[in-house]
């Protein structure tokens, strides 16, 4: 209990770090790229976990259980990459770098990641403030721009945690055996896991350059919304086949659109001096919404959870329609021009 107590925060710093961390240290051009494969690989780890929990399953080695030989071999990829950290293996984020005033410094490391005519744009961009922004400002934004962001932000994060993903995977066996036997429901569901896999990995490598976040995010959350209809009409009516359609259209739509646009939009659309602590908050936003779906999926009737399915997708289409910009092709330093109205200093 204690190991996950303080392995939650960590993991979901971790989470956090990574976002802001690729979306500053990225070129524009591949910055969709870079940002969205971090929802691949944390697919990939889920997939590849339970692998090996189903090869170690009853296995025990040198004294060790099947259940300690799953944690020594979560040990491994931590410790690389703390070495490669240690080592300097991964250079600071220019942005970060720019923040603290060693200017020096970030055009260094924006030499060495970005085009020259984009290192140029970052280092000649005005810089709105000195510092980091207190969480007051994050809570509670005074600067008109600043506000834009945020709500944007926190729009995609409740439109990636009001989903329900989390909820649909955890219970989803148990759902799809209401209308089907319960061994083939397990069978079902793996494969629909592994077509969330396949999805995560067609959006992260090749949707985010064909399409704009926007679009990617709008088209997601609609189709999302639609299928959350067919999932729940497939349940009252007792369709296995209508449930696991729709099941599979939900897994994909998420897979190819917001679960890895999510990543890269929210600190990729919150300047420098906001970042950190307002893809913070966002991030915490939607772990509070899965946890919020996970306590209350089962404590409810399954159709009256689907029906809050559909409300909370239909919601999110409107809301991300009306408060999300496009940030694609734009150079970070560039985004508050983005959210600038007349009046606005």
């Amino acid at each position: 209990t204690r190991a996950r107590a303080r392995g939650g925060p960590a993991a979901g710093g971790g989470i956090v770090t990574i976002s802001i961390y690729l979306a500053e240290t990225s070129p524009k051009a591949s910055r969709g790229v870079m940002g969205s494969m971090e929802e691949v690989f944390i697919n990939l780890g889920i997939f590849v976990g339970s692998l090996w929990g189903k090869l170690l399953f009853d296995v025990t080695w040198h004294g060790f259980a099947d259940w300690q030989l799953m944690f020594l071999l979560g040990l491994v990829l931590p410790i690389v990459s703390a070495v490669a950290i240690g080592l300097g293996l991964l250079p600071e984020s220019p942005r970060y770098l720019l923040l603290v005033g060693r200017r020096e410094d970030a055009e260094a490391t924006l030499a060495l990641l970005c085009p020259r005519e984009e290192a140029q744009e970052a280092l000649a961009a005005p810089r709105s403030a000195e510092a980091a922004m207190p969480w007051t400002e994050i809570i509670n934004p005074t600067d008109p721009i600043h506000r834009r962001m945020l709500y944007a932000a926190y729009v995609v994060a409740f439109a990636f945690g009001a989903s329900g993903v989390s909820a649909l995977i955890s219970y989803g066996p148990g759902l799809l055996a209401l209308t089907m036997p319960a061994e083939t429901a397990v069978s079902v569901f793996v494969g629909l896991a592994f077509a969330k896999l396949v999805a995560t990995a067609v959006g992260s490598l090749w949707l985010v350059w064909a399409f704009s976040r926007r679009a990617l995010l709008l088209g997601s959350v609609a189709t999302m919304a639609v299928a959350s209809i067919g999932l729940t009409h497939g349940y009252f009516v007792g369709s296995a086949w209508m449930q696991i359609v729709a099941f599979a259209i939900y897994l994909v739509a998420f897979g190819c659109g917001i679960g890895p646009v999510a990543y890269l939009f929210i600190p990729e659309v919150l300047e420098s001096t906001i970042r950190s602590k307002g893809a913070t908050f966002a991030f915490g936003v939607i772990r509070l919404m899965a946890t919020a779906w996970l306590a209350v999926f089962p404590l409810i009737a399954a159709g009256l959870a689907l029906m809050g399915l559909v409300a909370a997708n239909v919601m999110s289409c409107v809301l991300i329609f009306f408060c999300t910009p496009e940030t694609s092709g734009v150079v970070l330093e560039g985004v508050r021009d983005i959210f600038r109205k007349k009046g606005d200093v």
